[in-house]
């Protein structure tokens, strides 16, 4: 009969090598991970607070263009976007907001924040003469915009006329100068290939970047498209999360402060 094969020789295990016993942790070394986990939380809401531009486009009161300006500023949003009429109002709204000091703004400053941004949608309908769009941009940067929401054609990117859509975009690009040119891809009736379509001629065109449906696959494919995303339409707090990861650096909406509060919650209940 064949030997039996010898069980393999397993080498003595080193001091650094054998499991060492649970170490309890001290009471002030639990209260400083505590502290720890707790601003941990604080920075994560703060962070994906900041990815949120308010959208004061509907708003026409001024009181509650005031409550709006002072929402985002509270929360630390990234910006605010308002038709042109409205930018010489809500500039002097956010520069007051900046000088009150309030202990919200501090934390957003404290993450590089600080008032945020000011943005004009023009456009009009998106259908408006390219004139009238190139007019807008050059008033919106003169009353104040730090960046622009081109509403463009969409009967030119139905068509497939790219080229046109990129002829429509140019003169806007040259009008707001340094100011970033956001063309927003929104509208309900173009298709997924539309909507890329346009994302490529943005680009192209040398916009800072596009707009588009909050839709996990369109962003997604947006993004892989090596253009900046900004998205629309969010209904929650779970649904933007699902969103920034698919690629979409900022949310414009109209609900800011109720994703706000969602998003409080969500931390609180996490033991932030």
């Amino acid at each position: 009969a064949p030997p039996c094969p010898s069980k393999p020789e397993v080498p003595p295990q080193t001091a650094e090598e054998q499991p060492q016993p649970a170490r309890v942790l001290s009471a002030g070394e639990a209260a400083r991970f505590r502290e720890f986990l707790r601003r941990r939380k604080e920075t994560e809401l703060a962070l994906m607070l900041h990815r949120l531009i308010s959208d004061l486009t509907s708003v026409s009161d001024r009181a509650a263009l005031r409550a709006g300006v002072e929402s985002a500023v509270r929360m630390g949003a990234f910006g605010v976007l308002v038709t042109p009429d409205k930018l010489p109002l809500v500039r002097k709204l956010l520069q007051e907001s900046g000088k009150s000091g309030q202990p919200a703004a501090q934390t957003s400053a404290q993450l590089g924040a600080g008032v945020p941004r000011l943005f004009a949608l023009i456009g009009g309908t998106g259908e408006t003469l390219p004139a009238v769009k190139k007019y807008e941009a050059r008033k919106a940067v003169r009353l104040g915009a730090e960046a622009l929401v081109l509403l463009p054609s969409v009967m030119l990117l139905h068509g497939g006329a790219v080229q046109a859509a990129k002829r429509e975009w140019r003169p806007v690009l040259r009008a707001a100068g340094k100011r970033g040119v956001f063309v927003a891809l929104t509208d309900p009736s173009l298709n997924g290939e539309e909507t890329l379509s346009g994302v490529r001629a943005a680009n192209k065109a040398g916009a800072a970047g596009v707009v588009v449906r909050g839709e996990v696959a369109i962003v997604s494919a947006a993004f892989r498209e090596a253009c900046p995303v900004c998205t629309q339409g969010v209904g929650s707090a779970e649904e933007l999360s699902l969103l920034c990861k698919a690629g979409a650096g900022y949310a414009f909406t109209a609900q800011a402060e109720c994703l706000a509060g969602e998003l409080r919650q969500l931390t609180k209940e996490s033991g932030g």
